[in-house]
């Protein structure tokens, strides 16, 4: 499709995006075109990412506990993802959040 293209309009630039293609070399050439010059731009490697499993105490201090872990990883952070495993715990600890920390209004949900 994009050699058809080309036949019509052949200044058109290529550019190919991807955060998967491996390996880079042959996609870019894909891309490219046959006989064409490529240049292949790769952002540095990202740190790993800060992943921790931490327990939390069992029964009606559970909510409030892990409001509060939340809200101290929330101040240190721009933005912050957090998995519960029902939607009911999602909404019940974004509620829980909202009433532990005022100043997050609008940054949880």
């Amino acid at each position: 499709s994009v050699e058809r293209l080309n036949a019509l309009a052949p200044n058109v630039r290529r550019i190919g995006l991807s955060a998967t293609a491996s390996p880079v070399e042959v996609v870019a050439r894909l891309v490219a075109g046959v006989g064409r010059p490529v240049t292949v731009l790769q952002a540095p490697p990202s740190p790993p990412p800060d992943v921790r499993v931490e327990p939390l105490p069992d029964g009606a201090g559970y909510l409030a506990a892990l409001a509060h872990r939340v809200r101290d990883e929330a101040s240190r952070h721009r933005s912050l993802l957090v998995f519960t495993n029902t939607r009911s715990l999602a909404e019940r600890l974004g509620w829980a959040l909202r009433r532990q920390a005022p100043e997050l209004e609008g940054r949880v949900g």
